[in-house]
């Protein structure tokens, strides 16, 4: 991979879009950022607690994304297209590319993932691990189809999904606000599907729920066959959601997964200062 290869750091390209990143900026000068994607429905804050949690001593910084559509991006269209999606996110970290990457999501956020680690692959600067939770592989196509419920058939399966505070269900306003970002997340995830042999070059990690009632372990375990550079299985309890109790647990698995790439990738590292 060409980790030699940079962008100038003082030109007017190498500035920071901070609507792409309202948590924690990417460095391009010392490298590794691990971006991290959300689940449907949610945005750069399920990531918060996270970025807070992280070892201030370690050679990488966790930068959640901000989808458009969402949080600070509410104003923004929704992405509907995985096309579409993977350009824009494609041309939001494209410059911190050239350095040593990694990329950390979940539940429809993997499938996002898989795609920009294809795009990034066919450029030669793939990344150097996925880190993935709580989403089947992504050559499954959804079971159900639901973006095009009516309203209250729609409410019904955003309550069997879980993960949003009965606070919230109950809160017509609120409901008016969240339902068409749900409803292009799951036009997002209904329109895609990769075929069974795709295969990228980075080591995965998948992380799955023994109780997830929205994701199997054997729906989970199928991403071994799309990682052409290994495989790192883990189980945890705490359902379709566990990103939320598990932190602690996940940052660990996190950081041992970086830790390896860092070992695997040091020469090329190395070569870039």
């Amino acid at each position: 991979m060409r980790w030699s290869v940079k962008p100038d750091a003082t030109s007017p390209s190498s500035a920071v879009n901070s609507h792409w990143f309202p948590l924690t900026a990417p460095d391009l000068q010392a490298g590794f950022n691990v971006f991290a994607l959300p689940y449907a429905g949610g945005g750069a804050s399920i990531y918060r607690q996270w970025t807070l949690a992280a070892d201030s001593t370690a050679p990488w910084r966790i930068c959640p994304l901000q989808l458009p559509g969402r949080e600070s991006r509410l104003a923004e269209a929704a992405i509907e297209d995985m096309e579409q999606m993977v350009a824009q996110i494609a041309a939001a970290i494209d410059r911190f590319t050239y350095r040593p990457w990694a990329l950390a999501a979940c539940s429809l956020g993997c499938k996002i993932a898989f795609e920009l680690a294809r795009h990034f692959e066919a450029l030669d600067r793939r990344p150097v691990l996925l880190f993935l939770m709580a989403c089947p592989a992504p050559s499954l196509p959804l079971r159900r189809r639901v973006s095009h419920y009516n309203d209250a058939d729609f409410a019904g399966e955003v309550r069997h999904l879980g993960g949003t505070p009965p606070e919230i269900m109950a809160d017509a306003e609120m409901m008016r606000t969240i339902m068409p970002i749900l409803r292009s997340d799951s036009a997002l995830a209904e329109g895609y599907a990769a075929p069974s042999d795709a295969r990228i070059g980075s080591p995965v990690t998948m992380v799955a729920a023994s109780d997830d009632h929205l994701v199997t372990v054997e729906e989970a375990r199928l991403w071994k066959r799309h990682a052409g550079g290994g495989f790192d299985w883990r189980m945890v309890d705490g359902g379709h959601f566990f990103l939320r109790q598990r932190r602690a647990e996940l940052l660990g698995w996190l950081r041992e997964g970086l830790q390896a790439s860092l070992r695997r990738f040091v020469p090329e590292v190395e070569a870039c200062n």
